[in-house]
């Protein structure tokens, strides 16, 4: 390029000079003339470049299309092989999906909620025998009262329950919940209404609210269901809703009772055992809600040595509350990408060993 253009240039000086100009005047009359060299010279590099890029795409788009041909007529040559071939790559390509889902849904699990990156579990944490302390309702009145980084504060315990629908009677998970649950998960009922705060009260009518598949497999999908009386255990209960299909918080539930729990009764580390979670408030995060429970947690300790000295209050993600997959458990799920490239290997050993067979055969060409 530099070459071209001092020869320009001199072509152009002669020129001058042969209509009388001295040699530096005709000189700086050729520079003027082409302009900024720098500048002319990157407007011919970009010129030059995009004449080979476009020159190369040609011929990748020709010698692509020459290897389609010649690779579809090899495929139908040999018809056996091709089937093979494609079944094994399919069955890797399907195992290899499927095994990167698994994974991903147990290490990383999605809470199908809105904005459910948002919805928190809420646990304390004994440091003394490394593992989570479940009969916590004394702490989670305190939080439920005195968080302000957390909205909805609430808690739950699954049970298993004999219900009896018209002389029908079978077992059923049930999930005995506060009524902030159906607060934090901001889902409205597809029939009649969520439980409420005064279900849970003492001396409250027994209700009980039905999942979907609940409504279409034990109830056959009426419309009449909600007021309808079931027998929960033997007693009573009245159908007050019904969820829309796919609901099922707090964890893979169909039916939900009210939450009852004497909470004055109930002292440090003592009640029932249950599970809690909540809802960041508008513009709080995590780190700010942990910061919250810390200082109560420490005021927990000092005001109950005996019971809170090793106890420290944690938020996290829901689906890790519920399912906390870290450590040995953590290796143990991700080993699974192990065997899956040990899979894809043998598949690709089996189907170059088929195409060199194939080529061995026809050594004599």
């Amino acid at each position: 390029m530099e070459e071209e253009l001092a020869f320009h240039l001199e072509q152009r000086a002669a020129d001058h000079v042969a209509r009388g100009m001295d040699s530096d005047a005709a000189r700086a009359a050729a520079v003027h003339r082409l302009g900024d060299l720098h500048e002319v010279k990157r407007e011919c590099t970009e010129l030059l470049t995009s004449e080979r890029r476009t020159e190369k795409r040609r011929e990748w788009a020709s010698l692509s299309w020459l290897d389609f041909k010649l690779g579809f007529r090899m495929l139908v040559r040999y018809p056996g092989l091709t089937v093979v071939a494609g079944l094994a790559i399919a069955f890797a390509i399907w195992v290899g999906a499927g095994t990167f889902e698994f994974v991903s849904q147990v290490m990383y699990p999605r809470l199908p909620l809105e904005d459910g990156n948002r919805v928190v579990g809420l646990r304390l944490w004994d440091a003394a025998s490394a593992d989570v302390e479940r009969q916590a309702t004394y702490d989670f009145v305190q939080w439920r009262e005195q968080l302000e980084s957390v909205e909805d504060v609430g808690a739950f315990r699954n049970t298993e329950r004999n219900l009896d629908i018209d002389g029908s009677l079978g077992p059923a998970r049930v999930a005995e919940v506060t009524a902030s649950a159906f607060r934090a998960a901001k889902v409205a009922p597809l029939l009649g209404r969520v439980l409420n705060d005064a279900d849970a009260e003492a001396g409250a009518p027994r209700v009980i609210l039905i999942g979907y598949d609940t409504w279409q497999k034990r109830f056959d999908g009426r419309s009449d269901v909600v007021g309808r009386t079931v027998r929960l255990s033997g007693a009573e209960t009245v159908v007050v809703g019904v969820m829309p299909k796919g609901y099922h918080f707090p964890v893979s539930d169909e039916l939900w009772i009210p939450l009852q729990l004497n909470e004055v009764t109930y002292a440090p580390r003592t009640g029932a055992p249950i599970r809690m979670f909540g809802r960041l408030a508008d513009g709080a995060a995590r780190g700010t809600a942990q910061a919250e429970l810390d200082m109560l947690g420490a005021r927990a300790a000092a005001d109950h040595p005996d019971t809170h000295r090793h106890l420290r209050p944690q938020v996290m993600r829901y689906t890790k509350s519920i399912v906390d997959v870290s450590g040995w458990n953590a290796v143990f799920v991700m080993s699974a990408n192990l065997f899956l490239i040990m899979l894809l290997i043998l598949v690709c050993a089996n189907v170059a060993l088929l195409m060199f067979a194939r080529a061995a055969a026809r050594e004599a060409e």
